[in-house]
């Protein structure tokens, strides 16, 4: 069974280049909090009173135009946070060609980056306009898909030993 994943309306990751990590938190102060994520070259945006993720993530794309990914954290059912990475991976129920998977790729915006070698009916897929597009609606679109048996994005987690 697949873990949820569901889109918070207050943190959301945003992936900016180098050079325009300045001029994007000055845009974003008035939306909310940031702090880097560790680990990555994402920012964590705390967005204020939000209610609503994809209003939230509307927002927050206003003010930085299209040279950013932005992405809400996907929370699983504890509520532990997961940061979206800006890939996908697909389990299909069956083996498809690697000409299916492209027009697979093609069809939903996205890129197929690679099969997975022990699974051959899994591939990894990546957006293909990440400024753009809100991660939720695609995982969505492709679980409604008769060729998907899972879908789910690549995340970087923090886990507590106990």
């Amino acid at each position: 069974m697949a873990v949820k994943q569901i889109p918070s309306a207050e943190l959301f990751v945003v992936r900016v280049t180098g050079d325009d990590k300045n001029a994007a938190s000055d845009r974003l102060a008035s939306i909310g909090k940031m702090k880097e994520l560790s680990g990555t070259d994402s920012i964590l945006l705390s967005a204020k009173k939000s209610t609503d993720s994809k209003a939230a993530w509307r927002r927050i794309r206003h003010a930085l135009g299209s040279s950013a990914m932005i992405q809400p954290v996907l929370l699983d059912e504890q509520g532990n946070p997961h940061y979206p990475n800006g890939e996908i991976s697909v389990r299909f129920n069956e083996v498809l060609s690697d000409k299916v998977l492209r027009q697979f790729a093609a069809k939903h915006k996205l890129r197929l980056r690679a099969r997975n070698e022990f699974i051959p009916q899994q591939a990894m897929f990546e957006l293909s306009d990440p400024a753009r597009t809100y991660l939720p609606e695609v995982l969505h679109e492709l679980t409604q898909t008769k060729e998907t048996k899972e879908v789910w994005a690549n995340t970087l987690s923090h886990y507590k030993r106990v």
